[in-house]
């Protein structure tokens, strides 16, 4: 079953790169050009990649700019995110960079790696449609290797530039090049505007993990968001950082310590709220057993590693954000 899942998003994500590719070569895609200050992009992917690289056991390091640049911002937001969605697929261990350098009228974003690297003769051609690096050993979840051919059609398509530095076993830069702008003052972009309406500020989340590093990220992600936000590492650091607050909706993993898991804590946290609240439980663990747990308690399922855009998903549909 759970093999037939991961064949049936493949095939999902599939289709939708197919038809994101279709749309950019009949350019039914078209840039909306605008200056906006390049760490409006960088901050929310780090903070978005900052849960799935700990996950893995990757160092994620951001460094801020200052500088603004003249782009779409969702079209190269989209760029840098498969970047980053490429260099933590292929870094079974290590660290990942996202920076900025700047040369002349021009910056160049950054993505560095300690990843397995690329073999000369691929250089030529990672652009490419379903054009990957094999890694049997390190990598079980293999990419569909559409998501470089996409970012060289925004590339173009934006008058950027991208190039590739690379040496087997040691790791990879990606980068991008971007002009430069003068900034505008109190500028909103597409992305700024989004996020805003995603989340309500008066909708509190109570954020349960015992990995400090984890619910830090997680914490960040949902404060970006719009939602107000309490983390904890367990059952009691949540009640005295509440303090006597009712959360909206809780999110917890589902493994905690000394064996108790968040749907015990859950259950013993409504018992005190004197209600019935909306739970996400996270976990690593499919079994139907943990399922079954969950559904009994009418709680919703989300699986490590957590994709952010799912978890933005169902939090709009969860609280009618």
């Amino acid at each position: 079953a759970h093999n037939l899942e991961k064949s049936l998003n493949s095939a999902e994500s599939l289709l939708n790169e197919l038809l994101e590719i279709s749309k950019l070569d009949a350019e039914v895609i078209k840039p909306n050009i605008s200056v906006f200050a390049i760490d409006q992009i960088l901050k929310t992917l780090y903070q978005e990649f900052l849960p799935l690289s700990q996950e893995k056991g990757i160092e994620l390091r951001f460094v801020p700019c200052g500088l603004s640049v003249r782009s779409d911002a969702v079209l190269l937001r989209r760029v840098i995110q498969n970047l980053l969605s490429n260099a933590l697929r292929y870094t079974p261990s290590g660290k990942i960079l996202l920076g900025v350098r700047r040369q002349a009228d021009r910056l160049w974003v950054e993505v560095h790696d300690t990843g397995i690297g690329l073999p000369q003769d691929q250089m030529e051609t990672i652009f490419d449609e379903f054009i990957r690096l094999e890694d049997n050993k390190h990598n079980h979840e293999k990419g569909l290797g559409l998501g470089l051919s996409i970012v060289q059609r925004i590339v173009n398509l934006l008058d950027h530039n991208i190039s590739v530095q690379s040496h087997l076993e040691k790791g990879s830069c990606f980068r991008v090049s971007v002009a430069t702008a003068t900034p505008v003052a109190q500028l909103k972009t597409n992305i700024e505007v989004s996020e805003q309406e995603t989340g309500n500020n008066s909708q509190l989340i109570l954020c349960i993990d015992n990995e400090q590093q984890i619910v830090d990220g997680m914490g960040s992600l949902l404060n970006d968001w719009g939602y107000q936000v309490v983390t904890a590492t367990n059952e009691q650091q949540a009640i005295k950082f509440l303090e006597g607050k009712i959360p909206n909706m809780t999110i917890v993993d589902y493994h905690l310590d000394a064996g108790v898991t968040g749907v015990q804590v859950m259950q013993r946290l409504q018992q005190l709220w004197q209600r019935t609240l909306p739970c996400l439980v996270i976990t690593a663990d499919y079994t139907p057993e943990v399922k079954d747990e969950i559904k009994d308690n009418q709680y919703y399922l989300l699986k490590k590693p957590v994709k952010p855009m799912a978890l933005r998903s169902l939090l709009r549909k969860v609280m009618g954000d």
